[in-house]
């Protein structure tokens, strides 16, 4: 069903150690594959009251302010909180709410949110069924709740992340892989059905490795790094929505809607 990592519990510090490299020149590529993978999976209207469970640093609460929603945004991490604050004022952007709040118990009344967020959240929690009834009554019948979690389908990704954790480089303690068919009996127990999934980053980029401090380091040059960034998001492009090969991208992404 899962296979389990000791969970992250200091994620104010990963914050700080991770918020600097989010908007690098190095991570170029990959805002550019996220950014596309956002736009063909997500599907946001204007007007439409949308919740961020576990906001983290705000990509998820931008993309759907950019698209028109009103969004309320929580994270039980005061860093995060403050960092999804600062990256909506940069977007002169404004959200509803964005609040220091555990997705456990969510502050909202039930069948509330058109739309709910909860993405690269379950893994970190020692009770992701709370965490997904929650989720599920705060939505209303019909809303879509998209999900994403590390996928234990993807193995050369696994054994990369333990690899991480040894020289200190990623967060610290144990975190939650999920199996794709596990997650799905999880959302419908919980009273969703899921509809489509997509896969995100389902191989590192080609033109060079990443340091302990999750920044790209490369020693090609810039007229190599340009059609090599280009090859790899046409590889990303592909495998996103393509099975097999979703099933062997590090993140997972399940659209699901609430039952009527």
């Amino acid at each position: 069903m899962t296979q389990t990592l000791e969970q992250t519990t200091d994620w104010d510090a990963y914050s700080a150690s991770i918020a600097a490299r989010k908007e690098s020149p190095e991570w170029a590529v990959l805002r550019r594959a996220r950014s596309e993978h956002y736009e063909k999976f997500f599907s946001i209207q204007p007007g439409e009251r949308v919740l961020d469970a576990g906001c983290g640093h705000g990509e998820y609460t931008i993309f759907a302010l950019k698209n028109g929603a009103k969004v309320w945004a929580l994270d039980s991490s005061e860093a995060m909180v403050a960092y999804t604050n600062r990256a909506v004022e940069r977007e002169k952007l404004q959200a509803e709410e964005i609040a220091l709040q555990s997705v456990m118990d969510i502050p909202y009344p039930d069948n509330n949110f058109d739309v709910v967020f909860n993405c690269s959240v379950l893994e970190c929690l020692p009770d992701p069924e709370g965490a997904l009834n929650e989720l599920v009554r705060v939505l209303r019948p019909g809303g879509q709740l998209y999900l994403d979690v590390c996928n234990a389908s993807a193995i050369h990704w696994y054994a990369l992340f333990r690899v991480m954790q040894f020289l200190n480089a990623g967060p610290s303690g144990k975190m939650r892989y999920f199996f794709p068919w596990a997650l799905k009996a999880m959302v419908r127990e919980a009273g969703c059905e899921p509809l489509n999934s997509s896969g995100q980053a389902f191989l590192p980029p080609f033109s060079g490795i990443y340091t302990p401090d999750l920044r790209r380091f490369t020693i090609l040059p810039g007229f190599l790094i340009r059609p090599l960034d280009r090859l790899y998001l046409m590889v990303e492009r592909f495998a996103n929505h393509h099975w097999p090969l979703r099933l062997f991208c590090w993140h997972y992404f399940l659209r699901s809607s609430k039952r009527e």
